[in-house]
């Protein structure tokens, strides 16, 4: 949805400052700002991504902690 929203805004600004700049054909104009775009979401992923993986690493760390315990014959949740 904030890509979306991202997209339609971009595609507005693109629309008014090449017309109201003369900054050449409204095709070209537009590809650019959806590079821009494209951009911005690729960058927005680092964290996301990053935050994945920091989950997976603990949840990784709590199974071999509860196979540990259960290999010990003591109870996971008391």
């Amino acid at each position: 949805m904030f890509a979306d929203t991202l997209r339609s805004t971009a595609v507005l600004i693109a629309a008014g400052l090449s017309y109201m700049l003369k900054l050449g054909q409204p095709e070209i104009v537009d590809a650019v700002a959806a590079l821009a775009v494209s951009l911005i979401i690729l960058l927005s992923l680092g964290p996301l991504l990053g935050g994945i993986g920091h989950a997976y690493k603990q949840m990784r760390q709590l199974s071999h902690f509860a196979t540990r315990l259960s290999e010990e014959g003591r109870p996971i949740l008391s």
